[in-house]
């Protein structure tokens, strides 16, 4: 459908710019530049509305979730109501469900592996060294002086750029 449209969009355009030389009417000119016009419009339009679409589809599927929960529990309800009408309890835990019903073990028979377990006490894992590090004077003092300078060149630049700023407000201009 898409396909067809782009042939249709170019095959109009191809014939108006055979005929463009031809047409001495504005109002002419008006109609065919809205027919230029129209597809671009149109498939913009069309990928708004499927954006918006994309966009609400998960809410319109929980809205008809929520529609067809009553008709869910009417049936589940239904279908508890036929096994207990026709079934029969053996004993303590066998229940013979009637004919169609498949019978499902809930309890599977549990394995006979053994459990290994790690005593913390028994093996305690060794701590890692701490590192300590040790500040040198030297050092600190020369980054000190280092971001002194860096500081006193970025306040002699903010002075100059307040003078600037200050002349450029005086100027008129």
């Amino acid at each position: 459908m898409l396909n067809f449209a782009r042939l249709l969009q170019k095959s109009i355009n191809r014939l108006l710019d055979i005929h463009a030389d031809q047409i001495t009417s504005p109002t002419l000119f008006e109609k065919i530049s809205g027919a230029r016009q129209f597809f671009p419009e149109l498939k913009y339009t069309l990928n708004l509305i499927d954006k918006r679409l994309d966009r609400i589809q998960p809410k319109l599927r929980q809205f008809f979730g929520i529609l067809h929960k009553p008709t869910f529990n009417v049936r589940i309800e239904k279908f508890l109501k036929f096994l207990l009408s026709f079934s029969s309890a053996e004993g303590n835990k066998v229940i013979q469900f009637p004919e169609g019903v498949p019978v499902y073990l809930f309890h599977g028979q549990t394995s006979n592996l053994p459990i290994v377990e790690r005593k913390e006490d028994l093996f305690p894992t060794a701590s890692k060294p701490r590192s300590v590090y040790r500040t040198d004077i030297r050092e600190n003092e020369q980054g000190t002086v280092s971001a002194r300078k860096h500081l006193a060149i970025f306040d002699e630049t903010q002075l100059y750029l307040e003078q600037i700023l200050a002349e450029a407000a005086r100027s008129p201009e």
